[in-house]
């Protein structure tokens, strides 16, 4: 197994929905980012994979007089608007092919599927880099400034 070693500002462990979102505001904020999922489509449990769309705030809810206030914004919004538009029979592949798009359109983003993250160094209490595999192909070694936590564990 091949092994190399990468840098990043930003290391995003987990590409569900949060992690997609936390990757892209970093990126588009000048931050360079790694994505590290663990699977071959990011948006866990709202991909095809499982198919749970995303719910938050405007979801349907009794308190029908609040629903056309209470609604997620932001990079959330913006996924959401774009899957209305372009997934009008609400498919959950269509909705994977637009969050890898969303990812692969930010030149500061570097997007690896089926990477999983395994192991941390650390000084202190600080972690500097993560362990990085992609099973039967390559390990990585991945030094970050910031690491955040989005799977599921």
């Amino acid at each position: 197994m091949s092994s190399r070693h990468l840098e990043c500002e930003v290391l995003v462990a987990g590409g569900g929905v949060s992690g997609v979102c936390c990757a892209l505001s970093a990126a588009r904020n000048g931050a360079r980012v790694i994505l590290c999922q663990d699977r071959p489509v990011l948006g866990g449990n709202a991909s095809s994979e499982i198919r749970m769309h995303v719910v938050g705030a405007n979801s349907m809810r009794p308190c029908a007089d609040l629903e056309l206030e209470a609604r997620e914004t932001g990079i959330v919004e913006e996924i959401r608007l774009e899957n209305a538009v372009r997934n009008a029979q609400r498919s959950p592949s269509m909705f994977d092919q637009i969050l890898y798009e969303k990812c692969v359109a930010e030149p500061n983003l570097t997007l690896m599927l089926n990477t999983m993250v395994a192991g941390v160094a650390k000084a202190g209490r600080r972690i500097t880099a993560v362990q990085a595999l992609r099973l039967s192909t390559e390990g990585m070694k991945i030094g970050s400034a910031t690491v955040f936590q989005a799977s599921s564990i």
